[in-house]
């Protein structure tokens, strides 16, 4: 089987409690990672709601594996 890339998918916008599943992190959590450049940022979709591409979020996720993968190796 082969590996497919975060691009093999149509993109679109997850909610807040989409995005906390899939990361894990809470909403503070994000945000300050957010603040500091770690974490993608949100997209404003109403005057209460924030939203964020799932390709975005998918691509920070697979650089933390691929960070983690590293560290392992450099070990």
């Amino acid at each position: 089987m082969s590996k497919q890339n975060v691009t093999d998918f149509p993109d679109r916008l997850i909610s807040e409690k989409e995005c906390a599943q899939m990361t894990g992190l809470c909403r503070t959590t994000r945000w300050e990672m957010e603040k500091q450049n770690n974490f993608p940022s949100k997209r404003r979709v109403g005057e209460r709601k924030v939203m964020w591409l799932l390709s975005e979020v998918l691509c920070w996720m697979n650089s933390l594996e691929k960070t983690s993968n590293e560290a392992a190796t450099n070990e």
